[in-house]
């Protein structure tokens, strides 16, 4: 059954009967005066799809909706077996595209006027899961699906429909959904595996068989981020950036939503709260916004000291949603590893070997190794030692060329991720417990025993600041993404704001009744999570004022 509520109001509702089992997909015209739904069937049974006269249905929720019994279709579409998996009206609401289910996976073009098919034709060799028309040209459309992107030039007069695939190179992708620009220029299609592909769509009219293609689809662009659990919607908006350009919209299933101009750039992302706790028994994966476990990830006989931010590892790495083993690396150290960074793809450190992450470990004898880690293997690039002690955190800049570590030595140094060699060293008396790079990387940030926070010129390694940080020993420090803020963790349980350029206290929370052992920020920049000695967990919404201006 198909359901007409209205959006505010809590009475009247439509009830659109018709269809014999499950509803599996529906589309409303442009002028939102139809409604389609297509449903699911058994293999070899007639599917149909139904239009309905939506404006009438809107017109019994006004009215009391219920007291007035069901709505019929207007038209019922019959064409597919065993299920209709997407429907899409066209621009000017005359014509409308279904994709048939697993088993018919053919492509009908319908006349909404009259509810007979204009033409129908096998959609793709494999399974096609979504179908958009453009904007502009009333005769032309896109379908996709497993491995292949196909643009359509329908000819109404033959009725004649031809298709034309998008030349992908090497690109393989699984697409499921897919939305055209106002100008009909490209689409943007969201992947199975968490990408943004961007397609050219300008390609001939439909040609004499012997004539050959001169304008062909074809991939421009990809996303250089993923998204978990792939994208599940997709939707281009027209001239809604700042600057007039398309802003699309990719909702993932893993809960993100993100918005980024047509070119993949200006990336924004809004993310789903989901951290990462490590303590000695397991590994475990939260939702903040539920304050619920998603995930718990156990090990006999490993003892979880370090996780870094993206994902867990401690010698092992396991699959963010599934906690499955994804790899392990034997005597990594000597002794506990008790530090750990990650490089993502594309830092200038990968452009020799080609590999896609960087995997940094410090150890409780004060090594600091350089791994390689691809999807078949893992290998040691590197191993330095010039701590006396155990490596307390490693932090990498943002070009990815150079890191630090800090460690209970008093020392802290700067290494070069290209040539594996110590670039600066800081020092200080005191026992460094945490240290991170302003987003610059002009600057770092320390904090140890001393109950002080410290700032540094990265470059020359001389101090600028010191500021008290608190009544105990300091033990965590994390840092917004745009540089005005960072957060801190002590021995005196508690977790505290600061402004970073003025070194002033802006807010203190107290909840913890440990040591607070590490804190970090939400990528959305309105949360802060911190863990302690204790066990606890806490949640720390950050004032509006300061999360609007991160």
């Amino acid at each position: 059954m198909v359901v007409v509520k209205h959006a505010t109001r809590k009475e009247g509702v439509a009830f659109l009967q018709g269809h014999s089992r499950s509803v599996s997909c529906v589309a409303v015209s442009h002028d939102c005066r139809m409604l389609a739904s297509g449903q699911t069937n058994q293999l070899g049974v007639e599917a149909p799809v139904m239009l309905w006269d939506l404006e009438e249905a809107c017109e019994r929720v006004l009215q009391g909706g219920a007291g007035h019994g069901s709505l019929g279709p207007v038209h019922v579409l019959r064409q597919h077996l065993a299920g209709c998996r997407r429907c899409r009206s066209r621009g000017d609401d005359r014509s409308l595209a279904t994709i048939g289910g697993r088993d018919d996976n053919s492509l009908v073009i319908w006349d909404t006027r009259t509810g007979n098919a204009i033409c129908g034709v096998p959609a793709a060799p494999d399974t096609v899961l979504c179908v958009s028309w453009l904007k502009r040209n009333p005769h032309r459309l896109v379908t996709a699906g497993k491995y292949h992107v196909r643009v359509w030039h329908v000819d109404p007069s033959g009725p004649k429909i031809h298709p034309m695939d998008a030349k992908m190179g090497k690109m393989k992708r699984v697409v499921q959904c897919v939305d055209v620009s106002a100008d009909d220029d490209y689409a943007m299609c969201g992947t199975q595996t968490g990408e943004v592909l961007q397609i050219g769509v300008n390609r001939d009219p439909i040609l004499a068989y012997n004539d050959p293609d001169r304008m062909v689809p074809r991939l421009v662009n990809t996303s250089k981020d993923r998204f978990g659990k792939g994208v599940k919607s997709i939707c281009v908006m027209p001239g809604a950036s700042a600057d007039g350009l398309d802003v699309v919209a990719a909702g993932a299933g893993d809960g993100t939503v993100a918005f980024m101009t047509a070119d993949m750039r200006n990336f924004k992302r809004w993310t789903a709260q989901v951290f990462i706790t490590c303590s000695v028994a397991d590994i475990r994966v939260w939702d903040a916004a539920k304050r619920a476990e998603l995930l718990r990830i156990q090990v006999p006989n490993l003892e979880c000291k370090s996780s870094p931010r993206g994902g867990p590892a401690a010698r092992s790495a396991f699959g963010p949603e599934s906690g499955k083993l994804k790899f392990a690396i034997p005597d990594a150290h000597a002794e506990a590893v008790t530090a750990l960074a990650l490089c993502k793809e594309g830092g200038c450190v990968q452009t020799r070997s080609g590999a896609p992450w960087r995997l940094l470990t410090g150890g409780v004898g004060g090594r600091v190794r350089v791994w390689k880690i691809t999807h078949s293997h893992q290998a040691l690039l590197n191993s330095m030692k010039e701590h006396r002690s155990a490596v307390t955190c490693i932090r990498i800049t943002t070009e990815r060329d150079q890191c630090i570590s800090s460690s209970k030595d008093g020392a802290c140094l700067v290494w070069c991720l290209e040539r594996y060699v110590r670039l600066t060293a800081l020092f200080e008396p005191t026992l460094f417990n945490s240290v991170l790079y302003h987003p610059d990387s002009s600057q770092i940030l320390t904090c140890g025993s001393n109950m002080k926070i410290s700032y540094w010129e990265a470059s020359s390694g001389d101090a600028i600041r010191v500021v008290k940080g608190g009544d105990g020993e300091m033990t965590a420090l994390a840092i917004s993404d745009n540089g005005k803020y960072f957060v801190s963790g002590s021995a005196d349980k508690s977790v505290k704001l600061w402004d970073y350029d003025g070194g002033i206290f802006l807010a203190k929370g107290v909840a913890h009744s440990g040591t607070v052992s590490a804190a970090t920020i939400s990528p959305d920049q309105r949360t802060v999570v911190s863990v302690g000695h204790e066990g606890g967990i806490f949640v720390w919404p950050l004032p509006e004022e300061i999360a609007s201006d991160m």
